[in-house]
């Protein structure tokens, strides 16, 4: 199918871990409703194919280039109007953001050709040699042994169509309600015991019953595998697959030549005839693919796991997401319904009369009629022409090769020239002459060769039938319609097999004059449909265009809001014909200058459904870095080195640093404007992204050559940072000044130094930037970017005093018996999604580093009334907190969203158990670093134990989780474990470093392995000894 060029782009939506039982077809299920941001419409995207003339060749594209092609997806006011149906089963690998590469794209569909695409062919070819093994038996005189002539050959022919034809469109139905991983399976398995069963045929009545079965048990077969590959290729690549689908049909029938030359030579053995022996055979065959099947047919791409196909299926979650989201963005109809989703009567009538494909289904009827008589008389032609059993088996394989060489080149042609009536409008001028030839010579009269000539060149013309199914599939405009239309088309094919099947009849042999005179006509029939058909679809499409061009922006969007129009009725939609566009850029590709995007509102979020996530792959690709908007090439000033570093901190650095999808885009929107035209932000951002990158080195000489780069950046904005605030006269300037740092904090920290003194000063630096701010009232009432850059400094700050005592906080920043206690009971309690916790534990792990500050120094031990006034403090704070955790436990809290987003159960579980982490963390550091409690007491190692059990029920994978934020609870815990948690503890580290890629991960673990090491995990003293030489460290 395609889209008018104002709707040829593609939805825009973060990814959403979100599963929903594949048998469930409740369509009231909701998911998380995003907006579609400014950000997707930057990241790159194929460049589109310049048009070119039939006989140029295909430019040779960039292997890392971008493959991502344009979609409605791209636009963040169409993508909401295309977004998947809540209960897609691909859902939660579907994300507009995802880019990948040519290389990439082309690993991917190699990978499903050798999985899918080969063993469709296989059960097409079994198929095949169950349905036409019936022409190999009649030439060893099948009919005289069961005492029949060929009108009664003929009337099974038509019985074996008609019941076929009666059952694709039930078939079909049956399929979407089971999926056709199980209902083709079950197939095969039931009309190959029939196919063996015919080796007891004793006459005509068992004769007729078993082609009847045989037909019912292989309706929908087709149809329902072009259903399933098209879950896995887009629709241009379809239409080649389908040429290979076919050519295992014309494979199929050499093979059954060869069989059929092999087996007939068996009559008589153990007394009974050849075709006997043959339809045995081939039946046994069918049943040992149709068992496979049940084993090697995944339900879609992201259900691929099975027995044969291992427990983590056939492709990474890198695979999976450039499957899905190359699929949904080339038609974006294909998640209306999800894979086990029935048709309802009323979808079912609703798709049969949408009259635009009737045009399709009436070239279906006739298209094959002139070659199918001659061909089911083919063999009988050449045994009457006096060749023998053997070679008449032999010679049906000629013109089998032939036909599969003009199949694959008009398949070829069809999608290189976008041209399909006319391809087929060619195979009938093809027929023509040779029909003209059997009409006005008498066969019996030619030398034999000739005739077989003759016959071999009528029946090697090429089939159109790949390219019109195809053809059908692409211009049904949802999955329903394309389920529906695609049975209705082969039910059409059956059809013409039924007359095609009365074409010659007995009274008209041996020269069938009237038979071969009716085959002409249809050909002339033929030939007009298919010019009456191209030129509907022209008409069709530039009355729609005239309509739909006539509309500005406005009235198209308020169009796709309130038009009731269904599938091929929109006025956007286009069908496939020589006027069809070719895949490029849209007019709608671009956002509105002036685009309008919503303040951020904070709102408390409900959960939808519950999710089931699973561990992503994190590519490592480096992309050529888009304008920022499509109006404005704002990166145009900057070196390629800096625009790659900012792609790099946009595709993959911002991952690591947010807790939450919501997080990331604010980071884009926010701080990355900003460091287009702010140099001490642009040269952190990217030393940020290139330190990051140090991270997946792999030799000591990229290490070296990419400490160099983050050195030098790393200089770049210090100098310029130190510049600009000694030029700063203006106040906003301090918000991107205040990034600045943060992104030199950040840096410094993902270095992961063992030494404090680099991060510890723009730590510093930031902390005073934060006065300078509070002191000319900005704080007051912030910026998006600032309140941004207050929530990170907050949460830093609970951290790092805990590193360094020096940065502690010097005031109590929570109620206590030396504070007054504030009003903090009406104050909403929620987990907000940028700490993954809620806001009053960051006081409780400031008030506990300055307690541990009081300790260190020795001030409390001076007096008994100092020492017994901070203990008084000390247990305070641990009520304090045993009241937050009995709270939370109580009233769970909910998750504090950003412009109206709803969480799924999955996540508002992740957070909360993320929470829950934090607050256990700080119990443990109360009673280790302030109680003084043992290391090895029950109390200290339960602590850690519930730590590690909450950590390994998150999910590892690739960022924007509040696995972000896993890492210093982690560390804390390791400090003090013991035993068999400590390999737990790696394990959860590696897991993290794993899906975040950061030094500073690897280097948590390295310090705990080192500790770990020269401790024997008995003495505590040594514990407490290693203790302030290990929080010179920070677990970011």
């Amino acid at each position: 199918m395609a889209y008018s060029d104002d709707v040829r782009v593609s939805e825009s939506k973060n990814a959403v871990d979100l599963h929903i039982d594949p048998t469930d077809s409740d369509s009231s299920k909701s998911i998380p409703s995003t907006k579609v941001t400014p950000l997707i419409a930057t990241l790159p995207l194929a460049a589109p194919e310049e048009p070119r003339s039939w006989w140029q060749r295909r430019p040779r594209q960039d292997g890392e280039a971008v493959a991502t092609r344009r979609s409605v997806f791209d636009d963040p006011d169409m993508a909401r109007r295309y977004q998947p149906r809540s209960d897609w089963e691909n859902l939660h690998r579907f994300d507009p953001s995802e880019r990948w590469t040519f290389n990439e794209e082309r690993k991917v569909i190699r990978k499903i050709d050798r999985r899918i695409m080969i063993f469709a062919c296989v059960m097409f070819m079994a198929l095949e040699l169950d349905r036409s093994n019936l022409s190999q038996a009649v030439s060893d005189n099948f009919l005289p042994d069961l005492k029949m002539d060929t009108n009664d050959y003929n009337l099974g022919n038509t019985v074996f169509k008609l019941s076929f034809l009666c059952a694709e469109l039930p078939s079909q139905l049956v399929s979407k309600y089971l999926g056709p991983d199980r209902w083709i399976p079950m197939q095969l398995c039931l009309w190959s015991l029939v196919s063996a069963g015919q080796f007891w045929l004793d006459g005509r009545a068992s004769f007729l019953a078993c082609r009847a079965l045989l037909a019912i048990f292989q309706g929908g077969f087709i149809p329902d595998t072009i259903l399933y590959l098209s879950y896995f290729y887009t629709a241009s690549e379809l239409t080649v697959r389908l040429a290979f689908f076919w050519t295992a049909y014309n494979v199929a029938d050499i093979i059954s030549g060869f069989l059929g030359a092999g087996f007939l030579q068996l009559r008589g053995w153990h007394g009974y005839e050849g075709w006997r022996w043959l339809f045995l055979f081939e039946g046994l065959l069918t049943l040992a693919v149709g068992i496979f099947a049940w084993f090697l047919m995944p339900a879609g791409p992201t259900q691929t796991s099975g027995i044969l196909r291992g427990k983590n299926g056939w492709f990474t979650e890198r695979e999976e997401r450039i499957m899905v989201n190359r699929v949904i963005r080339d038609d974006p109809s294909k998640g209306d319904m999800h894979n086990r989703q029935p048709i309802t009567p009323k979808l079912l009538w609703a798709s049969i009369k949408d009259y635009d494909l009737w045009p399709i289904y009436a070239i279906g009827l006739t298209f094959l009629i002139p070659a199918t008589p001659p061909a089911q008389y083919f063999t009988l032609t050449l045994r009457g022409l006096g060749f023998n059993v053997l070679v008449t088996n032999l010679l049906t394989i000629p013109h089998t090769i032939l036909s599969i060489g003009g199949l694959l080149l008009i398949s070829y042609l069809a999608e290189k020239w976008n041209e399909r009536s006319l391809l087929g409008l060619a195979v009938q001028i093809w027929k023509l002459p040779f029909i003209i030839y059997l009409y006005v010579v008498d066969m019996s009269t030619v030398n034999r060769w000739v005739s077989f000539a003759v016959l071999a060149l009528l029946l090697g013309s090429p089939t159109a039938h790949p390219i019109q199914v195809s053809w059908n599939s692409r211009n049904s405009n949802t999955v329903r319609l394309r389920t529906v239309s695609a049975a209705i088309y082969n039910m059409s094919v059956q059809s013409a097999g039924i007359i095609a099947s009365n074409v010659y009849r007995k009274d008209d042999a041996p020269r069938y004059r009237e038979g071969n005179k009716n085959l002409l006509a249809i050909i002339a029939l033929n030939i007009t449909l298919y010019l009456l058909t191209r030129t509907y679809y022209i008409w069709r499409n530039k009355s729609r265009d005239k309509i739909w061009d006539a509309m500005d922006d406005e009235q198209k969007k308020h169009y796709l809001d309130t038009t009731k129009d269904e599938d091929l009725n929109k006025k956007n939609f286009i069908y496939v014909s020589p006027s069809t566009p070719r895949p490029g850029p849209s007019k709608a590709t671009s956002p509105p200058p002036d685009q309008n995007i919503d303040e951020p509102e904070w709102i408390t979020t409900s959960p939808s459904e519950d999710s089931e996530s699973s561990q992503l792959v994190v590519s490592q690709r480096q992309m050529p870095m888009p304008p920022l908007t499509p109006s404005v090439e704002f990166f145009g000033h900057l070196s390629p080195l800096h625009r790659s570093g900012l792609q790099y901190f946009t595709e993959r650095t911002v991952k690591v640093l947010a807790p939450h999808p919501q997080i990331f885009d604010e980071l884009c929107e926010l701080i990355l404007p900003m460091a287009v035209f702010n140099e001490p932000l642009l040269q952190g951002i990217v030393a940020l992204a290139a330190t990051h990158r140090l991270a997946t080195c792999k030799t000591s000489e990229e290490q070296s050559s990419q400490a160099l780069i983050v050195a030098g950046f790393q200089a770049l904005s210090s100098r310029s940072l130190c510049q600009k605030l000694s030029e700063c006269d203006e106040d906003q300037q301090l918000i991107p000044l205040l990034a600045a740092s943060r992104a030199l904090f950040v840096c410094e920290v993902f270095a992961s130094e063992p030494s404090p003194d680099r991060w510890s000063v723009h730590f510093r630096g930031a902390r005073g930037l934060i006065s300078r701010i509070h002191d000319k009232g900005l704080s007051q009432n912030p910026t998006d970017e600032l309140r941004f850059l207050l929530r990170w400094f907050d949460m830093t700050e609970s951290l790092v005093c805990h590193s360094m005592s020096d940065l502690a906080p010097q005031q109590s920043t929570i109620p206590s018996p030396t504070t007054l206690a504030s009003d903090t009971d009406d104050e909403p309690v929620y987990i907000d999604m940028y700490l993954a916790r809620t806001k009053d534990l960051l006081g409780v792990f400031k008030e506990i580093a300055r307690l541990c500050r009081i300790n260190n120094d020795g001030t409390a031990s001076e007096t008994s009334s100092q020492g017994g006034q901070v203990e008084a403090e000390v247990w305070w704070l641990l009520n304090y907190l045993q009241s937050i955790i009995d709270r939370d436990q109580a009233n769970p809290p909910p998750v504090m969203s950003i412009r109206g987003r709803v969480l799924s159960v999955a996540e508002v579980h992740e957070y909360r158990l993320s929470n829950q982490i934090w607050q256990l963390t700080g119990l443990l550091l109360i009673h280790r670093r302030l109680r003084h409690e043992r290391r090895s007491s029950p109390l200290v190692q339960n602590l850690v134990n519930q730590i590690l059990e909450c950590a390994e029920r998150l999910t590892l994978r690739d960022g924007l989780t509040p696995v972000t934020l896993l890492t210093p609870p982690l560390f804390f815990a390791g400090c003090d474990a013991l035993g068999d948690d400590r390999p737990r503890i790696k394990t959860s580290l590696q897991g993290v470093s794993t899906a975040l890629g950061l030094l500073n991960t690897q280097r948590a673990l390295e310090i705990l392995e080192q500790y770990w090491k020269a401790d024997p995990g008995v003495d505590d003293d040594l514990a407490d000894r290693s203790w302030p030489k290990i929080s010179q460290f920070l677990p970011y």
